[in-house]
């Protein structure tokens, strides 16, 4: 049995999988004891497997219970310049996250051709892969959360704390209070942006666009609306463990 762990910033997703790397459970956590009192009947593993983008006391800290409770080493992935097929366009590797970099190794051994991997989170990232394994790049802006929380941060705009994203967006569907004036707005502008992206548009006609990430549900909706084929992977970190840490 391996476990593997990907330690987001504020959830820890896992699943345990057998041998062949066929699921056998799996779940989201806000801590390892969480996940202890979800799994008690997991007696033995045989190794585990870590991808976060927690700080280096922290990810210890979830080295060190897997330790103490399977007495064994877990093992953390890595940026790497090539893996599995895909080379990385990072002059310096470890400037990029571990999390984008095993979405990528999934998505393109996934599709085995040209892909996009689009990530959803309190950052909005994309990343942009060639039929060849040639990662050429990507962008980050701030996630649609991490948008509107700026604006009732940075000026005198009260928003409710749960968000009503436009479920049919479109541009000349404008807010008619400030709570829908401020999320019309982020959806149209993040949307538009994406839709206006080259290499997303090339990814369609090959079917490699890949969204993942706790808003992938929302950006499915607007592409959808749009006819653009994608799918929703939300395991892709995990599955990219599979590939970075064979």
């Amino acid at each position: 049995m391996i476990l593997d762990i990907d330690a987001g910033n504020t959830r820890i997703k896992w699943r345990f999988v057998n041998a062949d790397n066929r699921v056998v459970m799996h779940g989201a956590s806000y801590s390892v004891i969480d996940i202890e009192r979800a799994v008690p009947m997991i007696h033995s593993i045989d190794r585990a497997r870590i991808a976060s983008v927690r700080d280096q006391e922290k990810t210890q800290g979830i080295q060190q219970w897997v330790q103490r409770r399977w007495e064994i080493e877990a093992e953390l992935a890595t940026v790497k310049t090539e893996q599995a097929g895909v080379r990385n366009a990072y002059t310096d590797v470890q400037k990029m996250g571990v999390d984008r970099w095993l979405s990528i190794l999934a998505a393109f051994n996934q599709s085995e051709s040209r892909c996009c991997v689009i990530n959803a989170g309190t950052a909005l990232t994309v990343d942009l892969i060639e039929e060849s394994g040639q990662h050429v790049g990507g962008y980050i802006v701030p996630g649609l959360q991490l948008q509107r929380r700026a604006l009732v941060q940075n000026t005198s705009i009260l928003l409710s704390e749960v968000t009503q994203w436009a479920r049919e967006w479109s541009l000349d569907k404008p807010g008619t209070s400030t709570e829908d004036a401020v999320n019309h707005g982020i959806y149209a502008m993040v949307m538009s942006w994406l839709l206006s992206l080259p290499g997303l548009r090339n990814t369609v006609a090959v079917n490699g666009l890949y969204i993942a990430g706790g808003d992938s549900a929302i950006i499915s909706e607007g592409l959808q609306a749009h006819g653009v084929a994608h799918s929703c992977e939300h395991d892709l970190v995990l599955k990219g463990l599979v590939w970075a840490l064979p």
